[in-house]
């Protein structure tokens, strides 16, 4: 978009969302009043306002800066995904990427990002991981701007139980 001109004097950066996933999964956004584009089911969905998904990419594009979007990666195969978010303008954008990330058949991970605390704070982004994709919550993290399969692993794998420590036995003295 340019300001004057057949070409103009200048161009406007052209403010977005961003999401590609690089499978086997598929990719949704949706936004605060559950509009959803992207991949679902094998559909094609885009009713979020200035948005379409381009299938053969993989990469949802939403344009403008309204809204706060939950970035969804549901499991096609028992395998690992690669994930690549991004906010902002041309001058000042932020991402967000995840790499060899696991997941199995009708596995959901949810995605939430705080764009404006990614670049400062540690843990910006909010995962959820549900293996059963019933709407419960099976595990749930934070991470910074990165994500590796070995970061991931260890958030969602419980940490083994513990006996407790046997109290000393009580030894009595006969003291007559």
């Amino acid at each position: 978009v340019y300001d004057s001109g057949d070409k103009g004097e200048s161009f406007y950066d052209m403010i977005g969302t961003f999401a590609q996933l690089f499978s086997p999964a598929e990719l949704y956004v949706q936004d605060s009043y559950g509009r959803i584009t992207g991949l679902v089911d094998g559909q094609i969905r885009e009713e979020i306002p200035l948005s379409w998904y381009d299938a053969e990419r993989e990469l949802v594009i939403i344009l403008g800066d309204d809204g706060d979007y939950q970035f969804f990666v549901e499991g096609k195969a028992n395998s690992t995904y690669g994930l690549s978010l991004s906010s902002g303008n041309a001058s000042n954008i932020t991402f967000f990427n995840a790499t060899d990330i696991p997941t199995n058949v009708g596995e959901m991970h949810h995605y939430s990002v705080n764009w404006s605390t990614l670049n400062v704070n540690d843990t910006a982004v909010n995962i959820t991981v549900d293996f059963e994709n019933d709407g419960i919550v099976d595990h749930e993290f934070w991470s910074d701007a990165t994500l590796n399969q070995s970061e991931f692993t260890t958030a969602i794998t419980p940490e083994p139980e513990t006996e407790p420590e046997p109290e000393p036995p009580i030894i009595e003295e006969n003291l007559t």
